[in-house]
Parts: C-alpha cells; sequence; structure tokens
C-alpha cells in the first residue's frame, strides 16, 4: 500500500512522538479501559488483533485479562513499537497499515482498536477489508472520536486563542 502525504505525516508524527506518548495518552487510556470491559467479556478467544497498538498499553491489558489468547500488536508507526517492544516483549507487533492487513483470512477471533481508525481515510472500506481476517463469528471492537470531534476542537482552540495568535488543523 502507498501511503500518501497525509499519511506519511501521520506515521512520522506518532513515530516522534512515541516516547512521550504513553504519559500524554490518558483520554486514550480511560477509553481504552472500557472498551477492554466489552472484549474480557468474550469466551473461548484464542486470537486477538489489536490495531494501532500504540505503545501497548491495551494489548498488554488485554494479555492480563485474557492470559490464554495470543495477541497481535499492529501499528504503522515504528517509533510506537519500539515503544512497545521495550515494555512487553511477549506480543507480537508488526508494522503494518489497517487499511490492508497482512494476514490470512480467518486468523483471528476478534479485532480490537482503540482510538485508531479516525486516521483512515475510508473507513468503511477499510473495515470491509479488516472483516476478512475474522473467523467465523469473529467480532471487531473499535473506538472512535465522533465525525466533528477535532473540527470542534480546532474551532474551540481558534476562539480561545488570545489575539494575534493563529491555530491551525492539521489537514
Amino acid at each position: 500500500m502507498i501511503l500518501n502525504a497525509i499519511s506519511r505525516r501521520i506515521r512520522a508524527s506518532f513515530s516522534d512522538a512515541a516516547a512521550q506518548y504513553e504519559a500524554l495518552a490518558s483520554l486514550h487510556k480511560e477509553i481504552g479501559r472500557e472498551l477492554s470491559r466489552k472484549v474480557i467479556d468474550n469466551e473461548g478467544v484464542d486470537r486477538i488483533l489489536d490495531v494501532g497498538m500504540g505503545t501497548g498499553w491495551l494489548t498488554n491489558r488485554l494479555g492480563f485479562y485474557l492470559p490464554e489468547a495470543q495477541i497481535v500488536g499492529l501499528d504503522f508507526a515504528s517509533g510506537m513499537l519500539q515503544e512497545a517492544q521495550k515494555k512487553w516483549a511477549e506480543f507480537t507487533v508488526i508494522q503494518a497499515d489497517a487499511r490492508v492487513l497482512p494476514f490470512k483470512p480467518g486468523s483471528f477471533d476478534l479485532l480490537v482498536s482503540n482510538l485508531a481508525y479516525q486516521w483512515i481515510e475510508d473507513l468503511p472500506a477499510a473495515l470491509r477489508g479488516n472483516r476478512d481476517i475474522l473467523r467465523e463469528g469473529g467480532k471487531i471492537y473499535i473506538t472512535l472520536f465522533g465525525y466533528d470531534t477535532f473540527s470542534e476542537m480546532f474551532r474551540s482552540l481558534e476562539e480561545s486563542a488570545p489575539a494575534g495568535r493563529q491555530v491551525r488543523a492539521f489537514r
């Protein structure tokens, strides 16, 4: 898959922020705790894919609550994967783009993703393709910000900025 300029910038930004990411990810952790409560209620789960694993916080949490499951973490930012491997060496990590997952059909029972899919331009197409990696009866658990979350955030920042200060949205 060829990354466009926006995807390359997003990947580079996440890689650059990887060392500090976990300290700044309180919202991700709060939402991830809620997501993990839903996921750990599944019985008979053998293989889980964590898409957009970042530094591996959710991957580790799922591993704690589902110790019998094999959990694979995937992220497209190499810096995030390096941080994850430093902390959680017991998990398999793979660098790949969530739009085209490098797995055979039926490879996983669950696909889990916490606040990563909003970075994908054509989300419906990605999810249709991602569905194929699930076994019969497999489930997808994802969290996303609302459609206008980022535009609302930038609008609020613009309105609250001191006179003469400019707020620019990442586009």
